[in-house]
């Protein structure tokens, strides 16, 4: 089995900083699980970066609680990018990708 490494952008690691603000206002163990969920996912990514949803120009996402952790994978360097996570609703940030 392939395994790829992982890199995670600044902007991804920024927008979970913000959705986990977001939730902690409210729930401080919410936004330790959905903290947690997000990372489970991104590493998963190393051995099965081919499972998420197709987006448009090579991107691909995973969904979590109604957010897309969107990357790219270099199959060259074997490496998946994680470039950001986002709200489908926010359609400013979001038609950027879909």
């Amino acid at each position: 089995m392939q395994v790829y490494k992982i890199e995670v952008l600044e902007q991804a690691y920024d927008s979970l900083e913000e959705v986990l603000n977001w939730i902690k206002e409210d729930n401080l163990f919410h936004a330790i699980q959905f903290r947690e969920g997000v990372l489970n996912i991104i590493e998963k990514l190393d051995t099965f970066p081919q499972s998420g949803k197709n987006l448009i120009d090579g991107l691909k996402a995973k969904v979590y609680k109604g957010r897309f952790i969107v990357y790219f994978i270099d199959d060259d360097s074997k490496c998946v990018v994680v470039i950001d996570i986002i709200d489908p609703q926010q359609h400013s940030k979001a038609s950027s990708f879909i």
